[in-house]
C-alpha cells in the first residue's frame, strides 16, 4: 500500500473508462490512446515503408483539421509506443528492422543460457535488457533517444562480450 501503486491502477483505469465515455482525455492514459489512434489511421496511409518525419507532421495536422485525432496530439514527438513508432516512420520493413534489435539479441543471449551454467548471470542479464526495453517501449518510444540507444548497444555488445568470453575460458 505504500507504494502509491493501487492509486496509480485506479488512475489509469478512470483514465480508460474517460477516454471511451467521451470524457476529458488530457490525461497520461488517455493521451497515449489518442496518440496510438493517431498512429493506427497514419500507417493504414502508408503501411510498407512508412512516412517521412514531415509527412507524418503534415499529416497529422490534418487528422486534426478533419476532427479525426484532438489537437493536443500535435504537442508531441512521438507516438509512445515503440511498436507504433517504428510502424508510422517505417511502415513493415521498419517493424521489422526495429524487431530484430530485439529479437536477435534475446535470441542470441537464450542460446548462451542454454549452453551451460558458467553462462547463466551475463546471458540472463541480455535476455532481462532486451525484454526490458520491449516492455518500457509498449507506453513510451524508448529508442528515440539517442542515450537510450547508445545504453541499449553498450550493455548488449558488453553481455555478448561476457558470454563470448566465459565459453572461451570454459574450454
Amino acid at each position: 500500500p505504500q507504494t502509491g501503486a493501487r492509486e496509480r491502477i485506479d488512475e489509469g483505469i478512470s483514465d480508460v473508462q474517460q477516454y471511451f465515455n467521451g470524457g476529458p482525455s488530457y490525461t497520461s492514459v488517455g493521451i497515449r490512446l489518442e496518440l496510438w489512434r493517431s498512429a493506427l489511421q497514419l500507417i493504414e496511409r502508408h503501411p510498407l515503408l512508412g512516412a517521412s518525419i514531415p509527412t507524418v507532421k503534415r499529416e497529422m495536422e490534418q487528422l486534426v483539421r478533419d476532427g479525426r485525432a484532438h489537437p493536443y496530439v500535435l504537442e508531441f514527438e512521438h507516438f509512445h509506443n515503440d511498436i507504433l513508432q517504428a510502424l508510422v516512420f517505417g511502415g513493415v520493413a521498419g517493424l521489422l528492422a526495429w524487431g530484430s534489435t530485439l529479437v536477435v539479441p534475446f535470441l542470441f543471449f537464450r542460446r548462451q543460457l542454454r549452453q551451460g551454467d558458467h553462462l547463466n548471470a551475463p546471458a540472463l542479464a541480455g535476455m532481462l535488457l532486451v525484454l526490458c526495453y520491449f516492455s518500457f517501449g509498449l507506453t513510451e518510444v524508448i529508442f528515440w533517444s539517442v542515450r537510450s540507444n547508445m545504453f541499449y548497444a553498450m550493455m548488449l555488445f558488453l553481455l555478448a562480450g561476457l558470454c563470448l568470453n566465459a565459453k572461451e575460458e570454459s574450454r
